[in-house]
């Protein structure tokens, strides 16, 4: 992903996932730490290569919510988050009927 983990400036963040419990039940996406495990740093949410504008954190991090993605700092004591306003949908142009040729 090209982000340097923020806990140990060494490493990159990569996607992880987890089974659930014992193999059972959802399993879950995480990013964290590729040095795990002499590094622990996990987040929930997937990293973003932009600043934080309020705060300057090298990156920002992509949240799922029941309102809309929200794009957040993770940094602590930093409260920005921006409402990711969703694509609208291409229109598809419609394809114009082929004539059926007439039977002689």
């Amino acid at each position: 992903m090209g982000i340097k983990c923020p806990k140990c400036n060494e490493g990159e963040f990569v996607r992880r996932g987890s089974a659930g419990k014992g193999g059972r039940g959802r399993p879950r996406v995480f990013y964290g730490c590729s040095r795990y495990p002499d590094c622990d740093f996990t987040s929930p949410h997937m990293p973003i290569a932009e600043p934080c504008p309020k705060c300057g954190a090298p990156f920002i991090v992509e949240k799922r919510t029941k309102i809309g993605t929200v794009h957040s700092c993770l940094k602590e004591g930093c409260d920005w988050e921006k409402l990711v306003p969703e694509a609208q949908p291409q229109a598809q142009p419609e394809e114009a009927p082929v004539p059926v040729a007439a039977k002689s």
